[in-house]
């Protein structure tokens, strides 16, 4: 499984001068763990201070980072292909990002929802983002696993393609594998939550996409 491009996203293009808006988009996996503590503190940590996250949702647990922004657009229990483009469009609207980090579709997948309706709700996902700013950058997870791991394998194996296609050199859109690395027995509460391990992981890997655009 190759998750690997999403560093290549920022190739070409400056470094961010001004605040650049993170909207992270998820369920229970983005409301229910660190990783959003751990990456905003990590990001600090880097040097980087020109970042927001955004969203109509303030939310999370504290995970030991006192006053980390908790904004974001993650609703535990979220059933994505459900979403409209008017529900989609107006996530954006409400806060206009520069950046779009998802993590999403771990529960249509045990549903059985047909691989190729996930990624039509990707596509409009990325349509209604586009609309808001055409130049938004946009990573999407090679999702973390699950219990059951229906669908999740297979959709991971579909997304990299499905990136290449719709990318644009001025709305890139890029995966960012949050599945090789994560060993379910140490690194989630239950079988499909992060942990405070699995947490650590996967701000990192967001980290290592991230950090090439605010830094030459």
């Amino acid at each position: 499984m190759d998750g690997g491009n999403g560093g290549e996203a920022a190739a070409g293009r400056p470094p961010f001068q001004g605040v650049a808006k993170i909207l992270i988009l998820g369920s229970s996996n983005e409301t229910n763990t660190c990783w959003r503590a751990f990456l905003w503190q990590k990001l600090r940590a880097a040097g980087v201070m020109n970042f927001d996250f955004v969203g109509r949702f303030n939310t999370g647990p504290d995970c030991g980072v006192p006053g980390y922004d908790k904004d974001c657009e993650a609703q535990a229990g979220t059933i994505y292909t459900s979403l409209s483009a008017n529900e989609l469009a107006t996530r954006f609207k409400t806060n206009p990002p520069d950046i779009v980090l998802v993590h999403i579709a771990g529960a249509d997948a045990r549903n059985g929802t047909p691989i190729p309706k996930i990624l039509d709700e990707h596509t409009l996902m990325v349509q209604q983002a586009r609309m808001v700013n055409p130049k938004v950058m946009i990573f999407v997870a090679q999702h973390t696993p699950q219990t059951p791991n229906t669908g999740i394998v297979e959709l991971n194996a579909a997304l990299p393609g499905w990136a290449m296609q719709i990318s644009t050199p001025e709305s890139p859109v890029a995966t960012v594998d949050l599945y090789t690395g994560i060993v379910q027995a140490t690194d989630q509460s239950d079988g499909t939550h992060l942990n405070i391990a699995g947490s650590q992981k996967a701000a990192g890997w967001w980290l290592n996409v991230l950090l090439p655009l605010f830094k030459p």
